[in-house]
């Protein structure tokens, strides 16, 4: 019945007073669950961990873009920090089991894979005043197969981004925090700006068959090489950037048919 059936069934037959989810592909650190389950109830909130990526150690695409620092997690390290709706991610999550059931449990809001569910969740917690808090303590490695080339990632990205359109056309004030998207959007003609139409074009080039399969090609050579990550990085980014813009389309154009 999907992953989010899966996940409020899994809850059903829990009889405390917070729930905590983990994915199936996710291995919390000792203490882990008691601090991020300790977060959702002494914070008030939706806690959720922090995660480090990692695959099986041979993949170079993994060991070049997982676990780039975001600048958004700088701060006071003893302490949660609240985040955006758009942090709250299913893979290692807690909150009130009373709040959970009040919003409606885990909702298919795309029914595509990946749906959002978790996202949605977010967005009708902050609709009621729920807050979304980072628990530094609480952290787990998360052995994503997606990282396990930069083919695979795109393919991931694309599923994501098709879905991404579904959801966001029936709820458009998400879009503001999935900002990854927001050079992959038609041009708005009397809103975007020059420099966000120039975006968008470049973005549109780049996406097109003949460049991601140049791009295919330099990422192959540059991983037989061996190159830096600094050399690779702008291109994993890049393909999988294609891979996002053509998902989103790809959305877009289902859901007017």
């Amino acid at each position: 019945a999907g992953a989010a059936e899966a996940r409020n069934s899994g809850a059903r037959q829990c009889g405390t007073e917070v729930l905590v989810f983990i994915d199936d592909d996710v291995v919390p650190e000792p203490g882990a669950v008691m601090a991020l389950a300790d977060g959702a109830l002494r914070g008030g909130a939706i806690a959720v961990g922090r995660l480090s990526d990692r695959f099986d150690g041979t993949s170079m695409y993994a060991d070049c873009v997982a676990n780039e620092v975001d600048s958004s997690e700088d701060g006071d390290c003893a302490s949660p920090m609240e985040l955006s709706y758009g942090y709250c991610l299913s893979g290692f999550l807690a909150l009130r089991a009373a709040w959970f059931w009040d919003l409606g449990g885990f909702q298919d809001p795309t029914g595509d894979w990946p749906s959002w569910d978790d996202i949605y969740l977010g967005y009708r917690a902050q609709k009621a005043g729920i807050p979304v808090l980072l628990v530094h303590g609480a952290t787990a490695v998360h052995w994503d197969r997606s990282l396990a080339t930069c083919l695979t990632a795109a393919e991931r990205w694309f599923a994501a981004s098709r879905s991404a359109a579904k959801l966001i056309a029936e709820h458009p004030d998400i879009r503001a925090v999935l900002p990854m998207f927001d050079d992959k959007w038609p041009i708005a003609l009397g809103t975007d700006s020059f420099a966000t139409m120039v975006r968008k074009l470049l973005r549109a080039a780049a996406a097109s068959k003949p460049a991601a399969a140049a791009l295919q090609l330099l990422i192959r050579l540059a991983e037989e090489a061996r190159s830096p990550c600094i050399l690779r990085r702008p291109l994993y980014r890049w393909y999988c950037g294609g891979a996002m813009y053509r998902g989103l389309r790809a959305g877009l154009v289902k859901k007017r048919t």
